[in-house]
């Protein structure tokens, strides 16, 4: 969210027309099969304030993270294949990591100046691929996370909680000083399987600075720690959760999450002000998560959703809350309003999805995905759950919330009847599958 209720978003685009402003920064499309690209939508939903193309010669992923620092700048970070992106004279990584492109790629963060016209910085990660998002600690300080592939040169920094890749590919977390020209730590996480890579998918900073890591495990020697909540994997695909110093170099607690099913956590995480975390995700078998309790109707499908509150130390799981339908559920968030409410989002194939009394959309809309939108109370009770969608498939990829209680919706759709409002921005589609945004305000 911007000041005045404007929305900043993110997406990936392969249209060589999108709708770009006087004065952005880079207003033609890159080249490749795709460019990232950056909007602000003006508060009402009826101008389109600034847009921006950003990409080189390769393949650029949608945005996995942005943050508004201090002064107003947006940070972004996303993956790339391009070896032509505008790094700046002193950034951190000026050139490509050497390892064949397009595989595995590398990743950037850059700062763009808060109308999206001038470039601050902007630097390659070094064959870390930024899957887990962004954020920005008090001194704005960037951290990104994602999965670091062997064949990378990923580089870790001295002392940090785990200096060598020890699989096909670990996690990582980096953290870059505010001008993007130095690594203030840089470490990786992750076990010895040899065909799956781990990555981390979700970040966020305890009260005290510490930095807390989600991601994706296959690995049975991950290196949980002591009085860990689950130390052990139980199944072939787990969550993890990592917590480490400000400085990376000491590791406060890792542990695993899942039952013996595919347990794989969504991005991003959130984090409480009593120090536990938040975060969601997709289980094969939700029955044997670890004091799961259904707290919606239907369920037994490919796929149920699920929320999960670990606490402060890492040692046990405050609740486990199961939702969904008879289909499969895609499960992204959470966020947390200033009452405790928790907001996911997602995408479900099931006609049954349970949905709450007075919904925006109670009924499938068809084209075989709907969004949808659940809000639970802070002790995993579902409060609201409703669809979002049209008769073509739709995603929801993103939640926000606005000063006011609002809630922003983004997400992509290929549906012909998506319910759009008389004077957006842009009220037809633009071609096979377009990017959306949604504005509720409560009642």
């Amino acid at each position: 969210m911007l000041p005045g209720g404007r929305l900043l978003f993110g997406t990936r685009t392969t249209s060589s027309d999108a709708p770009t402003t006087s004065g952005a920064y880079q207003r033609s499309f890159g080249g490749g099969p795709s460019d990232t690209f950056i909007g602000i939508v003006s508060a009402d939903g009826s101008r389109l304030e600034a847009a921006t193309y950003f990409g080189g010669n390769g393949l650029e992923r949608p945005t996995y993270g942005m943050a508004v620092t201090s002064n107003g700048d947006i940070v972004f970070t996303s993956g790339t294949t391009s070896s032509n992106l505008p790094t700046t004279a002193s950034s951190y990584r000026r050139n490509v990591h050497p390892a064949p492109i397009p595989s595995p790629g590398d990743g950037y963060v850059c700062r763009i100046s808060g109308d999206l016209r001038t470039m601050r910085w902007c630097t390659y990660t070094g064959g870390g691929w930024p899957r887990g998002g962004l954020i920005l600690d008090g001194q704005d300080n960037v951290l990104v996370a994602g999965d670091a592939k062997q064949v990378s040169v990923f580089a870790t920094t001295p002392g940090a909680t785990q200096t060598q890749i020890r699989g096909e590919g670990d996690g990582f977390i980096l953290k870059l000083n505010a001008a993007g020209t130095q690594a203030l730590f840089a470490t990786v996480i992750g076990g010895s399987e040899a065909t799956f890579t781990e990555l981390a998918i979700g970040l966020g900073l305890a009260p005290n600075g510490d930095v807390l890591a989600l991601g994706v495990n296959r690995s049975q020697d991950f290196p949980t720690t002591a009085g860990a909540a689950i130390a052990t994997s139980p199944g072939p695909t787990d969550g993890f959760v990592a917590r480490v110093s400000p400085d990376g170099t000491t590791i406060r607690f890792a542990t695993l999450f899942g039952g013996n099913g595919n347990d794989a956590p969504g991005h991003p995480l959130a984090t409480l002000p009593d120090g536990s975390t938040l975060f969601a995700g997709s289980s094969t078998n939700p029955s044997n998560l670890p004091g799961a309790v259904r707290v919606a109707g239907g369920g037994g499908g490919q796929n149920d959703g699920y929320l999960a509150k670990l606490n402060a130390a890492g040692t046990g799981f405050d609740f486990v809350s199961v939702f969904g339908g008879s289909g499969s559920e895609h499960t992204l968030g959470p966020v947390v309003d200033a009452a405790g409410r928790i907001y996911v989002v997602g995408s479900t194939t099931a006609g049954d999805f349970p949905v709450t009394s007075g919904a925006l959309q109670p009924n499938f809309g068809g084209g075989g995905e709907d969004g949808f939108l659940v809000v639970f109370d802070p002790t995993g009770q579902v409060l609201y759950s409703s669809f979002v969608g049209g008769s073509g498939a739709d995603l929801i990829r993103g939640v926000a919330l606005g000063p006011a209680g609002e809630v922003y919706l983004v997400g992509h759709t290929d549906s012909p009847n998506f319910p759009v409002t008389p004077g957006a921005a842009q009220t037809q589609r633009g071609g096979a599958l377009d990017g959306f945004v949604i504005k509720l305000v409560p009642r």
